[in-house]
């Protein structure tokens, strides 16, 4: 078996990964503190804020959290976000106490499945082989974690992987078809940002009628990046342009521009 790279993050120097990680570290407890209180609260007791976090070696500040505290705040007190951004519910049998719930918003789901994918591909797996997933697929999360991965593997010919997700153009490009005014001629472009981010530009062309109504095609271009949004589990930027600016070639290699750098 061969292993490979699933994510070009994987492979940079580890002075880049420990600023990324350092970042991330710093924007999740910037997230805890403003929307979970029982965080802000054990946090403010310590004198720790997210802006004190400069590299992993203060991770050491940081309090744990253990299984007590699952259960002291059942079922969803330490959820991070509302309910109707949940759209799945794991948790533990309970058989030493209350069951330890997780909830996970799409976005979780597509990162998770992505990382499952990542460990069995630096594992030597590949879409050749025949997975068997020995793990339960009731609340216990992983068998469907597996099972979502093993997926993914079997969908590399033409995906892109942005800020952890794998995106498949052919997703987008039924979005474009489905939006009135469009034509189906679009370009995707892939940028990396100084903080390490992906950011996702959607290019598409306006049909005449469209184009000669400036407002309306703005709103075309806002409705079509909510929907995206919601399909991919990513954000992106729409950008309306106007007819026969797109190339008329087919494939990949000309529909995506990726200038992104390791």
């Amino acid at each position: 078996m061969e292993s490979s790279v699933w994510d070009p993050v994987e492979i940079v120097s580890q002075d880049e990964m420990a600023v990324l990680q350092s970042e991330r570290l710093r924007d999740c407890l910037a997230r805890m503190v403003s929307r979970v209180p029982f965080y802000r609260e054990k946090l403010g007791a310590m004198g720790v804020s997210p802006e004190d976090v400069r590299s992993l070696d203060h991770l050491a500040r940081l309090p744990f959290t253990v299984k007590q505290d699952l259960r002291d705040s059942y079922p969803y007190g330490l959820f991070a976000v509302p309910m109707d951004d949940v759209v799945r519910i794991h948790a533990s049998s309970g058989t030493t106490g209350k069951m330890t719930v997780v909830g996970y918003t799409a976005n979780d789901i597509a990162l998770w499945a992505d990382l499952a994918a990542r460990a069995l591909s630096i594992a030597g797996v590949d879409r050749r082989d025949i997975i068997h997933v020995a793990y339960g697929y009731g609340l216990f999360t992983g068998g469907l974690g597996l099972h979502y991965g093993g997926e993914r593997l079997g969908r590399t010919d033409d995906m892109l992987i942005i800020r952890g997700v794998n995106v498949f153009p052919a997703q987008i490009e039924t979005e474009v078809l489905l939006t009135d005014g469009l034509e189906p001629h679009y370009e995707l472009l892939l940028e990396r940002d100084e903080s390490h981010m992906d950011n996702l530009t959607v290019r598409v062309e306006a049909s005449e009628k469209l184009y000669r109504d400036s407002e309306g095609a703005g709103a075309v271009g806002r409705k079509l990046a909510v929907m995206l949004q919601s399909r991919l589990g990513v954000g992106c930027r729409v950008e309306v342009v106007a007819p026969k600016q797109m190339p008329r070639s087919e494939g990949k290699a000309v529909r995506i521009v990726d200038s992104r750098r390791i």
